[in-house]
């Protein structure tokens, strides 16, 4: 990881995205880009992403949430252990949001979603999950976060390609 972005404190908005060990992203690109407009700070860490890179961001950042894709069917696995690691890593605060193709058998949705609350994630998007009622979410957990970065600001600061550990949206 390289140079972290500016306004490091946690509780103004930040946002760490990504997929975990997964490359569909468009989903959560959507969401990013709506998140931006609401004037969350969302740095995109891309695809591919371990459970340990997605928690060296959230530190590097002072990340209040993390935004997860898992579009394989395989999030049962994939989010394994994943809240013990945030609260090993002094992240016990931090929000986990997973949403995307989490199983690949329909009927098993229920207790996956149930197994991934265990491993510390706070909300959990099956398919076909309303934008609106996404950012509802995110916002009514984080939106005074938001509000103190800016007022509201919809065109927080950017950095460049390559700066900091991802690319701020």
């Amino acid at each position: 990881p390289g140079q972290a972005p500016e306004e490091t404190t946690r509780g103004k908005g930040v946002l760490v995205s990504g997929t975990l060990n997964d490359i569909h992203s468009l989903g959560l690109y959507v969401l990013e880009q709506a998140l931006t407009r609401l004037g969350y700070r969302v740095v995109r860490l891309g695809t591919m992403i371990t459970q340990e890179e997605f928690i060296a961001a959230a530190r590097e950042t002072a990340a209040d949430a993390l935004l997860v894709s898992d579009s394989n069917g395989h999030a049962e696995i994939d989010f394994e252990g994943f809240g013990d690691k945030c609260r090993e890593a002094g992240l016990e605060d931090l929000h986990i949001y997973a949403g995307g193709m989490l199983t690949v058998v329909a009927d098993d949705w229920p207790r996956v979603a149930e197994v991934l609350r265990h491993n510390g994630v706070r909300h959990v998007f099956e398919p076909g999950s309303e934008l609106n009622d996404i950012l509802a979410a995110i916002d009514a957990d984080l939106g005074a976060k938001r509000r103190v970065q800016g007022e509201g600001d919809p065109s927080p600061s950017r950095t460049g390609e390559g700066q900091g550990i991802g690319q701020e949206v």
